[in-house]
């Protein structure tokens, strides 16, 4: 597998073709995913063809923002069919990446240890310290895109359930990410409360 050319060539085309108003699922995104993932498969010991097919997997989940926003994840599975074999992936490494991508549809389904790590890798930010920034960019995104509300109270009722009902689902992801999530749970209730 060619997973340097491949990062290349989604670098480029998320960068040439993606909406400016793509404030979220943007390059970085992408790449925040994919080190996010590698992070946690390399804590795991994943093997090294399920490791590059979930960096495949991550390099090109967003793929389908560039055609489709609403079910971007069946447009990143086209994508993904039609230019992988280029990147010398087979067929059956093809419906992996395939697999992988699906299960990080909202809300998530993974079944598999490794579609677990893509699910969680592709929601790390939700612990971590920069996850106001983060978030306020997906905010940017819907008010743009989807015509979201601007009330920063709706904005933080709504991040308030999603963080509430949001689960990890991995002991890796658990263990790195739990206590940072509890956090910036803890700072969006003060903020409501203040309103």
């Amino acid at each position: 597998m060619d997973i340097a050319g491949l990062k290349k060539y989604v670098v480029d085309r998320l960068k040439s073709e993606c909406s400016p108003d793509l404030h979220y699922h943007s390059v970085f995104h992408t790449l925040d995913v994919l080190d996010a993932a590698e992070r946690l498969m390399t804590l795991h010991g994943t093997d090294f063809r399920m490791f590059q097919i979930v960096q495949a997997a991550a390099l090109l989940h967003e793929m389908g923002m560039i055609k489709s926003y609403a079910d971007h994840e069946t447009a990143s599975a086209d994508i993904a069919r039609k230019i992988c074999p280029e990147f010398e992936l087979s067929p059956s490494e093809i419906d992996l990446v395939v697999q992988h991508i699906m299960a990080t549809k909202m809300p998530q389904t993974p079944v598999t240890i490794t579609e677990k790590i893509l699910c969680d890798a592709d929601l790390d930010y939700l612990g971590r310290s920069d996850y106001q920034i983060i978030s306020h960019k997906l905010r940017l995104e819907w008010i743009k895109v989807l015509k979201y509300p601007e009330s920063l109270v709706v904005w933080y009722n709504d991040q308030l359930e999603f963080l509430s009902n949001h689960q990890y689902f991995t002991h890796l992801a658990h263990s790195l990410r739990d206590q940072g999530k509890k956090h910036n749970l803890e700072l969006i209730k003060a903020m409501l409360d203040h309103q």
